[in-house]
């Protein structure tokens, strides 16, 4: 069930969920959560804006000859690109962007905009689109070249690691083995320059760990760093659906009880959704940004 408020000319429906199969609605009337809404609107109307970017046939993600990112693919040719994986983390996060827009934000008949908060869907969203949006802008953002080739080749450890996990489930042999795939790792981080202390840590998961790389990224970016890992954390939690997070993090009132269950009504806080569209509108600025500083190109 959804209650109905207007906020400044906007309608904004508020979904609710309550344990068992009762739904209530509760009109919100709170000025600051209004602002902090029509402010996350705003933030998502960029989301367009992007996506007509990362849709652009123009090419606008072509590396320019002897720029810092096509040195940077040189020196992980033929399948670890830097330039070709940082561009695709930007389309996914800003494809998660406006797919929440969209989920957000709705046309009514009338011809007004209506707003639907969900108490955990969209948490999934925000999450997808901070973490991309983070990764490109923690493994572009170092000046020196090694740094970021041992960035790539880590994330790239993790991917055959879990190539390798689903070829298992369903029964598949990967077309490279993983002796294969790791040992192309090795050469071309010995090629970049990388230690061997470098090159053993390439493969420690615990280097390439989303922790390290909102926080590292919010930093790069001039953004708060607990903010990032509060926005973070909490959608993340949310998107797992993590009952302390369900408990601590949502806005809840308890209407009732039934034996022994208590009967609540749970809400998406304004506050936890304003802070993360922030941090992810902010984050996929900082990423094209770096990405047109490294690529030499005009975004």
């Amino acid at each position: 069930m959804a209650n109905t408020c207007r906020f400044r000319g906007i309608r904004a429906s508020w979904s609710r969920m309550i344990s068992g199969y009762m739904a209530m609605a509760v009109e919100v009337t709170n000025q600051q959560e209004q602002r902090q809404l029509w402010q996350v609107v705003d933030l998502l109307d960029r989301a367009s804006t992007w996506e007509s970017i990362t849709n652009d046939p123009s090419g606008v993600w072509i590396v320019q000859p002897g720029s810092p990112l096509a040195v940077d693919d040189a020196a992980t040719a033929p399948r670890h690109h830097l330039s070709s994986y940082s561009w695709n983390a930007i389309t996914v996060a800003v494809d998660h962007l406006h797919c929440l827009r969209r989920s957000l934000i709705e046309n009514s008949a009338t011809g007004r905009p209506q707003v639907f908060l969900h108490t955990h869907a969209q948490a999934s969203l925000l999450r997808g689109a901070l973490e991309n949006a983070a990764r490109v802008i923690w493994l572009l953002g170092p000046e020196v070249r090694r740094q970021r080739v041992f960035r790539r080749l880590g994330l790239q450890a993790r991917e055959i690691t879990a190539s390798d996990k689903i070829h298992k489930i369903i029964g598949a042999t990967p077309p490279r083995t993983t002796q294969v795939r790791s040992d192309e790792l090795r050469a071309l981080g010995k090629a970049a320059g990388l230690t061997s202390t470098e090159l053993k840590k390439v493969f420690n998961p615990h280097e390439f760990g989303y922790a390290r790389i909102v926080t590292q990224a919010a930093t790069l970016a001039s953004l708060d760093s607990n903010l990032a890992r509060f926005a973070w954390n909490g959608c993340s939690a949310l998107a797992h659906g993590d009952f302390h997070a369900t408990l601590s993090l949502l806005d809840r009132e308890v209407v009732g009880q039934q034996d022994t269950m208590m009967l609540g009504r749970i809400t998406m806080p304004v506050q936890l959704l304003h802070a993360a569209a922030i941090v992810s509108t902010r984050l996929i600025d900082a990423a094209l940004s770096r990405y047109r500083e490294c690529a030499g190109r005009q975004i």
